[in-house]
C-alpha cells in the first residue's frame, strides 16, 4: 500500500505503546505458520508495530501478509515450518535520527530494567547504546 521503500535489515520494531522491543537481523521477515490463519489469510503477529531500519527509515506496520513459505534450510535454521511474510503498511515512511532511536531505546530499558540484564547490566547497556554510532550498531546490540 505505502510500500514507498526498502526495508534495511537489521530492523529494530516496538509493539503499541513500546511495550515491546525486538530486534531482527534476517533477510525478510519470518514467521511461524502456526500464527497464520488460513481462512482469513492473516498472520496473527507483527500487527500495529513500528519498524526502524538499518538506514533510519521508520515504518508502520499495520499487519502482515503471506508471500509463501521458505527454504527447508532455512526452516530448520529458525528451528520450525515457517512462511516469508511482507509488511502492510498503515502510512508512509517517515525517518528518525540515531539520537530519537538511542531515546527510544533507553526509555525502553528504563521501563523494562531485567529484560536484557542477559546482555549486560543496565548501566553497561546504557554506555553500549550511547556508544553506537550507526542504526545497525545499535540495533545489533538486541541481537
Amino acid at each position: 500500500m505505502f510500500q514507498d521503500k526498502e526495508m534495511k535489515f537489521p530492523i529494530i520494531f516496538f509493539e503499541k505503546n513500546d511495550s515491546k522491543m525486538f530486534s531482527l537481523d534476517y533477510k525478510y521477515f519470518v514467521g511461524d505458520i502456526r500464527f497464520y490463519n488460513k481462512e482469513s489469510k492473516e498472520y496473527s503477529a507483527f500487527r500495529n508495530i513500528e519498524v526502524i531500519d538499518s538506514n533510519g527509515n521508520l515504518f508502520y506496520i499495520k499487519k502482515m501478509k503471506k508471500i509463501s513459505g521458505i527454504t527447508l534450510w532455512d526452516s530448520i535454521i529458525k528451528v520450525g515450518l515457517m512462511i516469508k511474510l511482507a509488511p502492510i503498511l498503515e502510512k508512509p515512511t517517515s525517518t528518525c535520527t540515531l539520537k530519537d532511536l538511542k531515546t527510544r531505546v533507553l526509555s525502553y530499558i528504563e521501563n523494562h530494567p531485567k529484560r536484557y540484564i542477559a546482555i549486560d547490566t543496565n548501566e553497561g547497556l546504557k554506555g553500549m547504546i550511547n556508544e553506537a554510532k550507526t542504526f545497525r550498531e545499535l540495533i545489533l546490540i538486541f541481537k
